[in-house]
């Protein structure tokens, strides 16, 4: 079960990537956000958590994790990155991949291994893995 939230991370961060590269006149942060939700409820029910609210809601009140105020600050600056031709896509899909496989690995830390691991810290490996196009790993 382990080795299958560690691949629907690495799917999810993936597609976020791609959401965060397509250039939007308006916030992605509706689809990005869902999108974490939804891998944090995945991983709770893949270590044999209740598939409900209060899985996804435990775990972030116990990280730390708060999408919205993390999210509104992330997404003003993609946002206004996105506006520069070419790189602004670029950015804002190393971003969003980021923050995804980070909140993915957080979630599986605390999941299977009952130790709370902080996003920040994930979010940093995660955007250097997109860096060096290891997503193998």
């Amino acid at each position: 079960m382990r080795k299958l939230s560690r691949d629907v991370t690495d799917r999810f961060a993936k597609i976020a990537g791609g959401v965060g590269a397509f250039p939007t006149p308006v916030a992605d942060i509706a689809v990005l956000s869902t999108m974490q939700l939804m891998l944090i409820w995945l991983i709770g029910s893949f270590s044999c958590r209740e598939i409900e609210t209060e899985t996804v809601t435990d775990y972030m009140s116990t990280a730390g994790v708060s999408i919205g105020a993390g999210a509104g600050v992330r997404e003003l600056a993609r946002a206004a990155i996105q506006m520069l031709p070419g790189l602004g896509s670029a950015v804002s899909a190393v971003i969003a991949y980021g923050t995804t496989w980070g909140i993915g690995r957080s979630a599986e830390a605390y999941f299977f291994n009952d130790e709370i691991k902080s996003p920040g810290n994930a979010i940093e490996e995660g955007i250097s893995k997109f860096k060096s196009r290891n997503f193998g790993d």
